[in-house]
C-alpha cells in the first residue's frame, strides 16, 4: 500500500515537472521574442521635432536643422565651431542660401528679394569687392561691413552639451 502511494506520486511529480519545463520554455521564447518584435516592428513614419543638432566625436556643433522664426534652416559649422553654410528663409519668409568665410564674411550669397528678384551676391573682403548678380545685370559695390546670416537659426545660441 506504501508502495502504490508513492508511485502515485512519484507519477504526479514527473507529470508536474513536465508542464513546468513546458511553462519555462514557453516563457523564453517569449522572452527572446518580444525585444526582437520591438526591435522590428513598424517604426513611425514621421518623427516631429523643433530642432536637431549634430556632435562630432569631441562635442562640437557641426550642424543645425530646425525652425527659425519664418520657418526652417539648415546650418553647417566647420570643426572650429564657425557658421560656414546657411541654408534657409530670412526674416519675411524670403529663402536664401549663404556661404561664409573662415572669419564669418559672407563671401557668396544667393537670396529673393522681398519684391522676388533673385540676386547673387558675391564678396571679397580682403580686396574690399562686392559683385552682386541680379536680374537687371552687373552690380559692382564695396563690401559692406560682415553681418550674421540672414537666417534665424545661426543667430540661435548653441545649446551647451
Amino acid at each position: 500500500m506504501e508502495q502504490a502511494s508513492l508511485d502515485d506520486r512519484l507519477t504526479t511529480l514527473e507529470r508536474r515537472a513536465s508542464r513546468l519545463r513546458w511553462v519555462a520554455l514557453l516563457a523564453v521564447i517569449l522572452a527572446a521574442a518580444t525585444p526582437a518584435w520591438l526591435l522590428l516592428g513598424e517604426r513611425p513614419a514621421i518623427v516631429e521635432s523643433q530642432l536637431w543638432m549634430v556632435r562630432d566625436s569631441s562635442g562640437t556643433v557641426r550642424a543645425l536643422f530646425g525652425l527659425t522664426n519664418d520657418g526652417v534652416a539648415l546650418t553647417m559649422y566647420d570643426s572650429t565651431g564657425q557658421v560656414r553654410l546657411d541654408l534657409g528663409l530670412a526674416p519675411g519668409g524670403v529663402p536664401g542660401l549663404l556661404l561664409l568665410s573662415e572669419r564669418g564674411e559672407p563671401v557668396a550669397a544667393l537670396n529673393l528679394r522681398q519684391e522676388g528678384r533673385p540676386v547673387l551676391r558675391l564678396s571679397d573682403f580682403a580686396a574690399r569687392e562686392r559683385i552682386d548678380l541680379e536680374p537687371k545685370g552687373l552690380v559692382g559695390l564695396p563690401p559692406s561691413e560682415p553681418t550674421p546670416p540672414d537666417t534665424m537659426i545661426a543667430r540661435q545660441p548653441l545649446a551647451p552639451r
